[in-house]
């Protein structure tokens, strides 16, 4: 439901060596920090025009617009993100402000005048026309009479009332010529900030004069004019905070002492709860009445602390535009990150290498020091030192039809059966035939309950219990196999450092990567979509995706990724597509809005993701070098891991001795296990 509210924000022209020229002191906050609801759209997750902003407009259709300072603006039409500038439209590098007419038309301040768009064509606001002193506009708006106003940079104002303009400066009604945010009232007066004062326009026609000596205004700098619920007028200032003018003509005032983290004031406005957010070149802060909270860049909070303008869209999303770091939002009811590390859950190592999502629920986590399994409300801890587990490394995990999880490592396979550890390796079998390698990279269990064991002499599967194995002989291209999967139609897909091969019933094929226009051999991840189309992750040219027929390419290059290193994809049950790189999380929305997740801007623990793994229940567990994070649904019923954990025993390397422990399969592994060492892992695994 759109709130009843107006916001009309102001801009800013700063130049680049200004935002290093100050400095903000952080007052003190009270309240909840609420890192996790933070997401941000920049240069290098989206199309977005530029990393600084300066404003963002809602339009009729609910397609977001954001205004940027050196590259034109783009709009977010349906989860579409789409760039206007110089290379395709009449815009100008600095776009300053929008507004929208009554036929639907969207007009775009620039450096050069105004550009109009009708959803189809651009066409540019004829100037000369206008009774003005400049054509650098700087803001614009439409008041209720659906007359237009135009504001300059140093030009003053003029309104087109019909087919009529009049002009308006410093010659006359106004206290400066330049121009920074015109407003309307609940009464009809319309409002013009100015560098030198305030100046208001009556239903009557009447013009009156605002400054610091004739009023209570905090500064004659007014850069942005908003209201609230209760139709208070807030005027943001250049260096002292926001004015307030209540309907009954009464003055007050927010300033640093109060709560706000700078008095640079560019923008306010008040969400459904009550709560006044408030926008500065210093960061963003909200206020409900009670408590002060400064959501800056600590605590990855904001990806930038310059705020120019802050929207709360149609759904009731806090937008926030900044000057430097791209836009981010912000939703008490959307998805969030929880970290998961082993300082809060017990894990045995922050390396996290597998997961598997067994048929009872159970997540198990393989990392390069044992196995670790979360049955919902407590961890357990496999090492070789306190079960069977034949090694500590883990590589892959499967579960087969009888429900027992098989596990991979650098040095032999075992298997879990209920309590029950299986060991076998190519020297010894105890229930299975020894398996023709002990170097496992990737476990798979296929649609007809066979197990798959990627190695280092081809790819093994177990059949009538025992192993066949399939090498370079049979079909492959390499015995070294990465990845294993079986498609709808029942075909194997291996992947490795020489591509692809299928094995098609009894016939073997081969794809080289390099047909579709790829970089490299090396494939590292591969997935099914629920369209049929094959997804692979390279290491060193992004995503390939082949249909059948053509192949499509997501990487750095195309804008889509972060980083060209892809370990890992999935598809939720959503239909997104979500990617593991050495850089991050890739997320795919709608088949096109590609988003960026890094230890930066949420808190995953580490950029680094080898594995990702979605539940039964939507919530997508990531893998990291560092650690492990969850990314919950928003519904609000699952329950907090990071809560639940948060008590569980820690089996740190600190407390890891050199003698072997007799202990059982808990996480508890005592004081009494054998030393780590880092040089067994082999640095292509990492």
């Amino acid at each position: 439901m759109r709130l009843d509210i107006k916001r009309i924000g102001g801009f800013s022209f700063v130049a680049l060596a200004g935002l290093m020229a100050f400095t903000v002191t952080l007052p003190p906050t009270t309240g909840e920090r609420n890192a996790d609801r933070w997401t941000v759209y920049n240069m290098a997750n989206t199309s977005l025009s530029s990393w600084f902003l300066t404003e963002i407009f809602e339009d009729s259709k609910d397609r977001l617009w954001f205004a940027g300072f050196d590259n034109g603006a783009s709009v977010l039409d349906d989860g579409a993100m789409r760039t206007f500038n110089a290379t395709n439209s009449v815009i100008e590098e600095r776009v300053t402000s929008f507004m929208e007419t009554l036929s639907g038309d969207i007009w775009l301040g620039n450096e050069d005048g105004v550009a109009i768009w009708d959803g189809a064509t651009w066409s540019s606001l004829e100037m000369s026309e206008v009774p003005l002193g400049t054509s650098h506009v700087s803001t614009l708006f439409r008041d209720s009479s659906d007359r237009v106003w135009v504001g300059t940079w140093g030009g003053g104002t003029a309104v087109l009332d019909g087919e009529v303009w009049t002009g308006y400066s410093s010659a006359d009604e106004l206290p400066g010529d330049q121009v920074w945010s015109i407003g309307e009232d609940v009464a009809g007066t319309v409002w013009i900030g100015t560098r030198t004062g305030l100046a208001s326009l009556s239903s009557d026609g009447d013009w009156s004069v605002y400054t610091t000596e004739n009023s209570d205004l905090v500064s004659n700098r007014v850069k942005s004019i908003s209201y609230d619920n209760d139709d208070n007028i807030y005027f943001g200032t250049s260096g002292k905070g926001f004015s307030v003018l209540d309907p009954d003509g009464n003055w007050s005032s927010y300033t640093t002492e109060d709560g706000l983290p700078s008095g640079f004031a560019t923008s306010v406005i008040e969400d459904a709860d009550g709560t006044l957010w408030f926008g500065t070149e210093g960061g963003l802060a909200s206020f409900d009445g009670t408590d002060w909270i400064v959501h800056d860049t600590l605590f990855r909070k904001l990806q930038y602390h310059f705020i120019e303008d802050i929207l709360i869209d149609a759904d009731g999303t806090l937008w926030v535009a900044t000057f430097g770091g791209g836009v981010s939002t912000w939703n008490d009811d959307e998805e969030e990150f929880k970290a998961i590390d082993p300082d809060t859950t017990g894990m045995d190592s922050d390396q996290v290498t597998v997961i598997l999502e067994d048929k009872n629920g159970d997540i198990w986590v393989g990392t390069t020091w044992g196995l670790n399994r979360w049955n919902g409300d407590k961890w357990e801890v496999f090492t070789e030192f306190n079960s069977d587990l034949e090694y500590h490394y883990i590589t892959g995990l499967a579960q087969d039809s009888k429900g027992r999880i098989w596990v991979g490592t650098l040095s032999g396979l075992s298997v879990y059966d209920a309590g029950t550890w299986i060991q076998t390796n190519r020297f010894s079998g105890e229930g299975f035939q020894r398996v023709p390698s002990e170097n496992i990279f990737t476990v798979y269990n296929d649609h007809e309950g066979r197990v798959w064991l990627g190695t280092g002499f081809g790819a093994a599967v177990l059949e009538d219990n025992e192993w066949v194995l399939y090498d370079r002989r049979s079909g492959l291209s390499t015995n070294l196999v990465s990845v294993i999967t079986q498609d709808s139609l029942g075909r194997m897909w291996f992947t490795h450092w020489q591509g692809i091969n299928i094995k098609d019933h009894d016939s073997w094929h081969s794809i080289v990567p390099f047909n579709g226009g790829f970089n490299t051999l090396l494939v590292w991840a591969v997935m099914e979509d629920s369209d049929g189309s094959m997804w692979f992750g390279t290491l060193g040219d992004g995503i390939a995706i082949y249909d059948g027929e053509t192949w499509t390419k997501h990487n750095v290059s195309t804008g889509a990724l972060n980083n060209n290193f892809v370990r890992s994809i999935e598809q939720d049950n959503r239909g997104r597509i979500w990617a593991g790189t050495d850089g991050g999380v890739n997320l795919l929305i709608d088949g096109k809005l590609w988003m960026a997740y890094s230890a930066v801007n949420t808190p995953l623990p580490s950029d680094e993701i080898n594995d990702i793994l979605v539940d039964q229940r939507g919530s997508v567990w990531i893998a990291t070098q560092g650690g492990l994070a969850i990314f919950e649904p928003g519904d609000g019923t699952n329950p907090s891991l990071l809560d639940q954990a948060r008590s569980f025993y820690r089996a740190t390397r600190d407390r890891l001795t050199n003698d072997a422990s007799e202990g059982t399969n808990s996480g508890d592994l005592g004081d009494s296990v054998a030393p780590l060492d880092d040089s067994l892992s082999p640095s292509f695994m990492r």
